[in-house]
């Protein structure tokens, strides 16, 4: 048992789990609003420590990435802010709460096997809507990319169901999706400079026509060129409604 039983801890929606490859990873989750992490070494769980108790109120939205020598990105919620906190390796503690971006929201994380992690979210634009964000991890530091990946800036880009995900490929380069104008939308991102184009994943099944997609996924493996994309597409097949799950494959820079 890692922790409880408690009434203070969060439902499932609250829990994040990574192992690195090396077996090293962590545990994160939610009690009484604030973030716990249990470590994973040498096969075992730790018991687990606030990552957010320099800060005041309550947090949401915690998620975790594990690289090789038990390095562990945490990422979180709290005053409608984005913090991450690091962990370098196995033998260090882990930093104080690095808040980097206000107003945003569901975070999404992953790291490579070499050292490199995104952090993708939804971000409060400037005009009243919201736009998706990335930021790069290397070397032990933290970097905003240079513009929103979203096609029509400030609009209902990463909100509700259309919240972002991001997979890490082994070459360092990430691959983004979300939901934008009632699609499913994806993107490149080499550190902090997004690819010039993006492309849509979703499209109507043969003799059907699609009505909205939303709540993407996406993995990838060494080579970026490559991803899957998976998602939820409601369509109408003659006079049938229907609800699907999909997938597509990218590759370069076409499905």
């Amino acid at each position: 048992m890692i922790d409880g039983p408690s009434a203070a801890i969060a439902r499932p929606s609250g829990l994040g789990l990574s192992v690195a490859r090396d077996g090293t990873g962590g545990l994160v989750y939610l009690k009484a609003g604030r973030v716990f992490v249990s470590r994973l070494v040498g096969g075992r769980f730790q018991a687990p420590e606030q990552v957010d108790s320099a800060l005041g109120g309550a947090s949401s939205q915690p998620v975790i990435a594990a690289g090789n020598g038990g390095v562990l990105l945490v990422a979180f919620i709290n005053g409608g802010a984005l913090y991450v906190v690091d962990r370098a390796s196995t033998g260090v503690a882990y930093s104080r709460p690095n808040g980097l971006f206000g107003g945003a929201s569901t975070p999404s994380i992953e790291m490579t096997n070499f050292g490199k992690a995104y952090l993708a979210f939804t971000a409060a634009g400037a005009g009243g809507g919201h736009d998706v964000r990335t930021a790069y991890y290397v070397g032990g530091h933290w970097a905003l990319e240079s513009a929103p990946l979203n096609t029509a800036p400030d609009d209902d880009s990463g909100t509700g169901t259309g919240r972002p995900r991001v997979a890490a490929a082994g070459d360092g380069v990430a691959i983004v999706v979300w939901g934008e104008g009632g699609h499913v939308i994806s993107r490149r991102v080499w550190g902090t400079s997004p690819s010039v184009v993006d492309e849509q994943a979703d499209a109507p099944l043969p003799g059907c026509s699609e009505l909205s997609a939303d709540e993407p996924a996406v993995a990838a493996g060494g080579d970026s060129s490559y991803a899957d994309v998976a998602f939820h597409e409601r369509l109408v097949c003659g006079a049938q409604s229907q609800s699907r799950v999909l997938l597509n494959r990218l590759r370069a820079s076409a499905y």
